[in-house]
């Protein structure tokens, strides 16, 4: 390490009692595993931010990235080829390489050998790139905006799927119109229809 790099020492943030029990269990088996070891006492102390992620696992990071390191989740990488041998020969050099390389896989959020599956938030398949239905059905849900930050939002969701949408820019008009400066929020008839 630099000789002129001064060590940062921060004080942990207290964290409620559901985050402190996961992060207990989590260090606890980081530890079981060899993968932390303790340290009585060190020059660089961080703390860590707990976030809770959709599927159940809770990230923890350090709070700022002050440890200059680098620290790389992959939510998905897909793999594909003609025939079902050639797919078998890809997914063994991927796994041999997330062997060589540390990488760990959540096994819950693993399928392999589908032919589907929602890739960056659309259906992939044989037939193509497709919209996911699971996200359209909570779009279309939705209650009619209230307020310009709804109507951003809804913009925002609707627009991830904009190249399934023929002529989006033109249906959005009535409510990108709402985001304007100085325009009073009037959620008329054709923002409903627009929504």
């Amino acid at each position: 390490m630099e000789a002129k790099i001064r060590p940062i020492r921060k004080q942990q943030r207290r964290l409620n009692l559901t985050i402190l029990d996961v992060v207990k269990k989590e260090v606890t088996k980081l530890l079981a595993t060899g993968i932390i070891y303790p340290i009585l006492d060190s020059q660089w102390v961080s703390p860590m931010q707990v976030v809770p992620k959709k599927f159940g696992m809770t990230v923890m990071k350090n709070q700022h990235d002050e440890l200059d390191c680098m620290e790389v989740f992959m939510d998905d990488f897909t793999m594909y080829d003609e025939s079902f041998d050639a797919c078998l020969e890809n997914l063994s050099r991927v796994l041999t390489r997330c062997i060589n390389t540390n990488m760990v896989l959540n096994f819950e959020k693993c399928h392999f050998m589908v032919t589907e599956g929602i890739v960056l938030g659309h259906l992939v398949s044989s037939r193509g790139i497709e919209v996911d239905k699971s996200k359209i059905d909570i779009i279309t849900s939705l209650p009619n905006p209230a307020f310009v930050q709804e109507v951003h939002s809804f913009l925002v969701h609707a627009g991830f799927y904009r190249r399934f949408i023929k002529n989006f820019n033109k249906i959005a008009l009535p409510l990108s119109k709402l985001l304007q400066k100085d325009v009073d929020f009037n959620f008329d008839q054709p923002c409903v229809e627009a929504f």
